[in-house]
C-alpha cells in the first residue's frame, strides 16, 4: 500500500483520532454512570465496547480492572491494571487500584510497592497514604506506618 503524502494526509490521523475519541468518551462516561447506578454488569459491557474502539486506552483498562476486582475476578483485574500502568506508568490512580488488588490477593509486599508509587505520583492522594499506612502496619513496619 502506498503512503499518502502532504498536509492533508498528516492531518487525517488526528482527525480520525478525534472522531474515535467522542464515542470512546461517551462509552466511558456511560460506564461510570451505570456503575454509580449500581449496574456494574452494564458498565462492564460499555467498557468492553470501549476496548473494541481502543484496546490500549489506559483509563478503560483501569476501570475495567476495578470492575473485575469488585466482581471477584482478581486475576483478570490485576492483569488489566498492570496493562494500564504499562501504557501510562506515572498515573497514581492506577497504582492505587493495583495496590488494592494486591491487598485483596493478600500480597502485602506488592501492595506496599503499588501504594508507594501512588503516593510518589500524587502526594496529595490521602487514600493512598492511608492504605500504605495500613499495609505497613500489617507488615509489622509500625514506625514507617506512623510517618
Amino acid at each position: 500500500m502506498k503512503k499518502s503524502g502532504g498536509r492533508a494526509a498528516q492531518n487525517m490521523d488526528p482527525m480520525r483520532k478525534s472522531q474515535q475519541q467522542a464515542p470512546l468518551q461517551q462509552l466511558i462516561q456511560s460506564a461510570l454512570l451505570l456503575d454509580r447506578q449500581g449496574k456494574p454488569a452494564d458498565a462492564e459491557k460499555q467498557l468492553r465496547q470501549a476496548m473494541q474502539l481502543e484496546p490500549k486506552h489506559p483509563d478503560v483498562l483501569n476501570l475495567l480492572g476495578v470492575l473485575c476486582l469488585r466482581s471477584d475476578r482478581l486475576k483478570e483485574g490485576l492483569s488489566l491494571l498492570k496493562k494500564a500502568i504499562k501504557i501510562s506508568p506515572k498515573t497514581a490512580t492506577y497504582y492505587f487500584n493495583l495496590g488494592n488488588a494486591y491487598k485483596l490477593a493478600n500480597n502485602l509486599k506488592e501492595a506496599r510497592t503499588a501504594f508507594i508509587k501512588a503516593v510518589k505520583y500524587d502526594g496529595m492522594m490521602a487514600a493512598a497514604h492511608k492504605n500504605l499506612g495500613v499495609i505497613l502496619s500489617e507488615l509489622g513496619q509500625h514506625e514507617a506506618a506512623e510517618e
